[in-house]
This record gives structure tokens, sequence and C-alpha cells, in this order.
């Protein structure tokens, strides 16, 4: 079973058409060489996307790490002081631990 397409219409420069034509051919069309490349930038931003969301997940570890230990050494309570969760403020200072 294909996959359903849409028709869309885009702009692209004289370079960009005399580069797609140049590698279509038979049984590869300019469609499928910007589909297949549409397919890849969009497996990059997603790679990238899982990449951020596991650095903040590795923040958010440390700042737990870190308020555990705070609590430790105030017999199980927070100080007054302590900043509500400013991660990119503390995660430098984490770092260099």
């Amino acid at each position: 079973m294909t996959e359903k397409l849409y028709r869309i219409s885009i702009q692209i420069t004289q370079d960009q058409y005399s580069k797609l034509k140049y590698f279509s051919g038979p049984g590869t069309s300019i469609s499928a060489l910007i589909r297949q490349s549409i397919e890849q930038e969009l497996k990059k931003l997603e790679d990238n996307e899982l990449g951020e969301r596991a650095f903040e997940a590795a923040k958010e570890e440390e700042w737990e790490k870190h308020m555990m230990k705070k609590m430790e050494e105030n017999g199980g309570l927070l100080p007054n002081d302590v900043p509500e969760c400013n991660l990119d403020q503390l995660w430098p200072k984490l770092q260099a631990k």
C-alpha cells in the first residue's frame, strides 16, 4: 500500500532546479529527490529535538541531585534562599563540580 501524497507548490532557484534535473532520471523523479531531501532534513530536526530533550532531562536530574544534597545538609529541609528552579543559571555551576 502506498502512502497518500499531497500536492504542494514550491519555488526553487534555477541552480536548485538544474541540480535536481541532473540527478533525476529514469526511476528517480525530481519529486522523489525532493521527498528524500525533506525526509533527511526532518530526521535531522527530530534527532536534534531528541538531543535537546535529553540535555534538558540531564539538567533536571542534576538539579534534583543538587536539591537532595541541600536537603541533606539542612536536615531534610530546603533552605529559604534556594531559588525556584533556574536551571540555566545553575547548570554551568553543576557542570564545574
